[in-house]
């Protein structure tokens, strides 16, 4: 199980199975709006840096 937390807070954002499952769902609840005149995006997507943690203990990767 990966958790997206955040760097400074330390709140929980996503939970997923695996790191592929947390950006899914990263993506579905932030989606990168893109100015049509500009095409630029904003700057920052997230509330803060994230980071993803294995909860589990199992993968000792990430």
């Amino acid at each position: 199980m990966y958790v997206a937390i955040g760097w400074y807070s330390q709140n929980k954002y996503i939970k997923g199975n695996t790191p592929a499952d947390v950006i899914r769902e990263l993506q579905r609840q932030y989606p990168n709006t893109r100015n049509k005149y500009t095409k630029s995006g904003t700057r920052h997507l997230y509330p803060e840096p994230l980071r993803i943690v294995d909860i589990s203990g199992q993968d000792k990767h990430y």
